[in-house]
């Protein structure tokens, strides 16, 4: 698995989980290009943390935060 390089709130030395996560054939495919995408344009970034985003987001929306 892949380390995190820095996710929405994430603090420096803040302690890690590994986690496996299942996803479909068209899920991994999108985090693939999404991965892709972003190394294109110079945008350092890793699985982990467009998954961590991801999360984050997600829970702004359900939980109405910020």
């Amino acid at each position: 698995m892949l380390t995190t390089t820095k996710a929405p709130g994430r603090a420096p030395g803040m302690k890690k989980f590994k986690s496996s996560v299942y996803l479909s054939e068209t899920e991994n495919r999108m985090v693939n290009e999404l991965y892709a995408k972003r190394l294109l344009s110079d945008n350092k970034t890793d699985k982990s943390a467009l998954i961590c985003e991801a999360i984050h987001l997600l829970y702004q929306a359900e939980m109405g935060t910020k």
